[in-house]
């Protein structure tokens, strides 16, 4: 079918079950939670979300945000290896899971002290309630919970930034100037500064 975006004859397909497999299952596993510190669980559930004293809460206000799990979620599974370098940053318990496993989703990062870091938020909320507006009819984020959302993001982008920084010092060597730099500014940024209206236009499927 055309694109909205792309026009005619763009289109593409993702196979959910029968034709694919996951990177985890045999006969060659690959877990994806290797890349990404966490990888999905469940999906048609709920979870609330408290911001806690981990980095990416800095600066947060910390009451509960309500139905921050939902659509799809992620989490470690222990029953596979973790990366090196793995922060579990929140942990949402859920109020059921759809799948055999463990009801919960994982707020995670990556440091492997290379330089690349990996930010999973491991849920489909987080995007939305960015943005101001979720699909899911029953609920509507709130503007306390878009600029919750709004601070923690501009952290994790910092702390990405942050080991950008330290990339690229490790290919110029110790004699870098100063200026290449980038301090990690956790807590200290001003969500509105980069967000969207906090009144975005009606959410269009």
């Amino acid at each position: 079918m055309p694109s909205r975006l792309t026009g005619a004859d763009r289109e593409y397909e993702i196979f959910r079950t029968g034709d694919t497999s996951r990177f985890r299952d045999q006969p060659d596993p690959d877990p994806e939670q290797g890349l990404f510190g966490a990888m999905f669980g469940c999906q048609h559930m709920d979870g609330t979300g408290t911001p806690d004293d981990s980095w990416v809460w800095q600066g947060v206000d910390r009451r509960a945000i309500p139905h921050l799990a939902q659509g799809e979620v992620d989490y470690v599974h222990s029953e596979f290896p973790a990366p090196a370098g793995l922060q579990v940053l929140t942990t949402i318990p859920l109020d059921a899971c759809n799948s055999a496993g463990e009801p919960r989703a994982d707020i995670v990062a990556v440091d492997k002290g290379t330089g690349g870091r990996v930010f999973n938020a491991s849920t489909h909320s987080w995007v939305c309630m960015l943005y101001g507006h979720c699909p899911w009819a029953s609920w509507t984020p709130t503007t306390a919970a878009q600029v919750q959302i709004g601070q923690a993001t501009m952290n994790a982008f910092s702390w990405l930034d942050a080991g950008t920084a330290l990339s690229f010092l490790g290919l110029v060597g110790a004699r870098a100037p100063l200026a290449v730099f980038r301090s990690q500014r956790i807590g200290q940024l001003r969500p509105l500064s980069g967000m969207p209206p906090l009144e975005p236009p009606p959410y269009q499927d």
